[in-house]
């Protein structure tokens, strides 16, 4: 008796087992649903290793794939490496998850179109490549990064951008964005080019979701609109916020 007992049992845990490992990733597309900007859809494969069409905030970013880190789970987490592919952009990277924070790392290309739909509310247009190196980002219980690290890199170009009303044509030099934390433990990223040292462009995010981005005077020179009057050229002049 108690050994068809354990016998049922253990059949039990292996059918649950199997149903675990082979859960569709079909599951994934259902649990995001509306509730975050990014969504799923012509899911193939199992939550452990599939394949879905993804998009961020209505925007189509192409093909991804997932494959399970076993080994994370010796650190308390679930994790995994992820690939979003298409045919301007190539992302890669891994993301961890535990009851304390979540993390994820970026390594890749896109090409500017991609960047050109996120810009083009604010009327402007760029050209090339963006590189990203090393990006990482780290959450804890809010929706905001509590730790940022990486850099992006393009390699500059014509840009053209609307201002009061007028269409402005420019080259600009090669730049990068380096991500970190401030002074007030707030996610920013500084731009600069190669031979200046000081950022010629400041962007954080503060704790209230508002999106602070200032421009240096010297920003102003390259854009070919120099702010009007004395001061030094590294000097920010402009700061726009917006409700993220």
């Amino acid at each position: 008796m108690k050994r068809a007992l354990w016998l049922g049992l253990a059949g039990a845990l292996a059918l649950v087992v199997f149903l675990v490992l082979r859960a569709p990733a079909l599951l994934i597309e259902r649990f995001l649903g509306d509730a975050l900007p990014i969504s799923l859809s012509r899911s193939a494969g199992t939550v452990w290793s599939g394949k879905a069409d993804i998009s961020v905030g209505g925007h189509d970013l192409g093909r991804a794939s997932w494959n399970f880190d076993p080994a994370s789970l010796l650190d308390g987490a679930i994790g995994a490496r992820w690939r979003v592919a298409a045919a301007n952009h190539s992302l890669r990277g891994t993301a961890h998850a535990s009851l304390a924070e979540t993390d994820i790392s970026v390594d890749g290309h896109i090409d500017a179109d991609l960047v050109n739909r996120l810009l083009s509310h604010y009327h402007i247009r760029l050209r090339g490549t963006f590189e990203l190196d090393g990006i990482a980002l780290t959450f804890g219980e809010g929706p905001h990064p509590t730790a940022a690290s990486g850099t992006l890199r393009w390699e500059g170009g014509t840009t053209r951008y609307r201002l009061a009303g007028e269409i402005e044509d420019v080259t600009l030099p090669p730049m990068q964005a380096i991500l970190s934390l401030n002074e007030d433990g707030q996610p920013q990223a500084e731009t600069f080019t190669a031979n200046v040292r000081a950022p010629l462009i400041r962007a954080r995010l503060d704790p209230d979701g508002w999106l602070h981005i200032a421009i240096s005077r010297r920003f102003t020179m390259l854009a070919g609109r120099p702010w009007p009057g004395t001061g030094p050229t590294d000097e920010m002049v402009v700061e726009v916020a917006e409700k993220l």
